[in-house]
């Protein structure tokens, strides 16, 4: 059952897990990440995915405006974000390996 859920609350809910970020349709960019940590910046009023080490490999980032996020829906284990341009991510935690 599809529910829908606030940044605040996505934030909570997987602050301890590594996160896989996907497209849902390849809209011209690809933002992909693997292993991914989120963070909610309350003051700059934006979610943050990032992954990786400075010192050991390199890192990556993405930060999401809270403005353009449209809709978080939960289904499954699954987070689908809504971007107001349209776009959609599909974010599902890491499988163990």
């Amino acid at each position: 059952m599809m529910r829908e859920v606030t940044v605040q609350e996505f934030a909570q809910e997987v602050k301890d897990m590594a996160m896989e970020v996907v497209p849902e349709e390849f809209e011209g960019f690809m933002i992909e990440m693997s292993k991914a940590h989120v963070r909610y910046d309350e003051e700059d009023a934006e979610l943050i995915f990032y992954t990786g080490d400075y010192n050991h490999g390199g890192n990556a980032s993405m930060a999401i405006k809270i403005r353009t996020i449209e809709s978080i829906h939960k289904d499954k284990g699954t987070y689908y974000f809504t971007l107001d341009d349209g776009m959609t991510l599909s974010v599902t935690e890491t499988p163990e390996l």
